[in-house]
């Protein structure tokens, strides 16, 4: 997620195919590390979660409002995990933007979720 979104490349990447394998030093994690171009890390632990925010850009925050997102590994048997996705989302302010994004923001960000987590499970098990 530092250096794509996974999900549909032609809408949220600006059409750039997001990578298939691990680059170096993709793994160093620093608070402060741009995710998905408008997240930033905010908290992670190795191995288990990452929680991004929105960063602080007035037309970001604008358009979207403050946005947290947290993934975090849930391990289960037979050397399988879960991967949980939690958002949540403080909508703008604005007159218009605040309801649109009331509106939009939950099932466009659940049809761009599925997508991502899809694509990590592809990945994940070597696709």
């Amino acid at each position: 997620m530092r250096v794509a979104p996974y999900s549909y490349d032609w809408l949220d990447n600006f059409g750039r195919t997001s990578p298939r394998s691990l680059s170096d030093g993709i793994t160093d994690l620093r608070i402060g590390q741009v995710f998905m171009t408008g997240f930033e890390l905010v908290e992670f632990e190795r191995d288990r979660h990452v929680t991004i925010r929105s960063r602080d850009w007035p037309a970001w925050r604008f358009m979207f409002g403050d946005i947290v997102i947290s993934y975090l590994i849930e391990p289960l048997p037979d050397n399988q995990c879960r991967l949980l996705v939690k958002m949540r989302a403080g909508y703008p302010k604005g007159l218009l933007m605040g309801p649109l994004m009331r509106m939009l923001l939950p099932p466009g960000d659940s049809f761009m979720m599925r997508k991502q987590l899809l694509t990590f499970k592809t990945l994940a098990e070597g696709g």
